[in-house]
């Protein structure tokens, strides 16, 4: 499992201290995903984040950020250990899927008629 970082969104003041589109704030998303057998399982965290513009000394226009660079502020923004944390969530969600400690259902219903609601579903979508 390798966990991957994108950035869905990033939110800009047009003027801020005499600089033009600022980034203020970026929407992330990490996600990741492994398979067993013929079954692939999928976590996800995604979250918002703002920046501190108080020192624009660094300054890159919206124009110009790319990728890398926005996640660049994201981690720098953010406290140590939490790409770790967000990864581990990840993680954990990917285990209860794998290895699961809970179901629900009635146990009265046979398979055939479990499937043949799954089938009427599909039919009226």
């Amino acid at each position: 499992m390798a966990a991957t970082w994108t950035i869905e969104s990033l939110e800009r003041t047009f003027e801020l201290n005499e600089e033009s589109n600022v980034v203020t704030k970026i929407h992330w998303n990490c996600n990741d995903s492994t398979t067993v057998g013929e079954d692939t399982y999928l976590g996800r965290v995604s979250g918002t984040q703002p920046l501190d513009t108080s020192d624009l000394s660094g300054f890159v226009a919206y124009g110009d950020v790319t990728e890398e660079v926005a996640l660049g502020w994201l981690m720098d923004s953010e406290d140590e250990g939490f790409q770790d944390v967000v990864e581990a969530k990840i993680a954990a969600q990917i285990e209860r899927q794998t290895t699961p400690t809970e179901g629900s259902g009635i146990p009265w219903a046979t398979v055939e008629e479990v499937e043949e609601e799954d089938d009427d579903e599909e039919e009226a979508a």
